[in-house]
């Protein structure tokens, strides 16, 4: 009997401990977190590293938040403008957002917009 008690309470300790995984929709969630971080803060190669990793977390989820998918593509489409990279993707990239959100009939936030 004890030794069944002292396992119930190991057990129940390590439950307790245990942190709850993050799922996808909020790695990308705190992924455009970062990105938006960085761009405020200036920092172009931290921003364009979280975004990048953002839109691949993105295009790995199987049935992604609208509003999140189109976040990440278009933070990586800007973070690309500000530091110099590859304009042409960067366009191509808020072209697919907007598309992505056209196709679900939802509307970009004004926020991102004005950036573009």
């Amino acid at each position: 009997m004890r030794r069944a008690t002292l396992l119930a309470a190991a057990l129940g300790l390590a439950l307790r401990a245990a942190p709850l995984a993050a799922g996808p929709s909020e790695d990308l969630q705190a992924l455009i977190d970062a990105t938006l971080s960085a761009l405020a803060a200036g920092d172009g190669p931290a921003a364009l590293s979280a975004a990048t990793e953002a839109e691949a977390t993105a295009r790995n989820i199987a049935s992604p938040d609208p509003q999140r998918f189109a976040y990440a593509l278009n933070n990586l489409g800007y973070a690309l403008a500000v530091t110099g990279g590859d304009t042409g993707r960067a366009r191509a990239l808020l072209s697919e957002a907007m598309t992505w959100l056209e196709a679900r009939q939802q509307a970009p936030s004004d926020a991102w917009v004005t950036a573009a």
